[in-house]
């Protein structure tokens, strides 16, 4: 399993990369170097920012080869509120959390559909993050399975 905290993965990966991790977590089994590699590839083809921000979500699915669709709003916006109505058997589901203590946000994969600190099945910070600890939930990014 990767982790940010690990030492293993890219210093900028490690430092903000967790959405990117939660993406690449549905298959468990992925290695600090094959993330590594697929990030630098998304790094290429400019689906993350220069401040490490991951631009394109469905592009980095893609590079990893996963059978997943990032879904869209009419609006075309992946951010989903916390009611949205889940279903873990055909969806991985990301929440996105916040902590105002520390002003800082934080990706985890609830693969049950419980959106609480209890239902969080893989946090990229191992020993689990402050932020979650501490924080909100605020949305979710959701990929349909396919």
């Amino acid at each position: 399993m990767i982790y940010e905290n690990d030492g293993k993965l890219d210093p900028d990966l490690a430092a903000i990369g967790c959405y990117a991790e939660c993406i690449a977590i549905y298959h468990p089994d992925i290695t600090d170097d094959e993330m590594n590699a697929a990030w630098e590839k998304a790094k290429q083809v400019h689906y993350v920012d220069d401040d490490g921000t991951l631009n394109n979500p469905q592009g980095f699915v893609n590079i990893l080869g996963y059978p997943l669709n990032l879904r869209l709003d009419s609006n075309g916006s992946s951010h989903y509120p916390l009611d949205t109505p889940l279903d873990p058997e055909t969806m991985h589901i990301i929440a996105q959390w916040h902590n105002d203590a520390t002003g800082f946000t934080h990706f985890v994969v609830h693969a049950t559909g419980d959106i609480s600190r209890a239902g969080v099945t893989y946090d990229p910070i191992s020993g689990g993050s402050r932020t979650v600890r501490e924080g909100v939930p605020v949305s979710l990014r959701i990929f349909d399975k396919v």
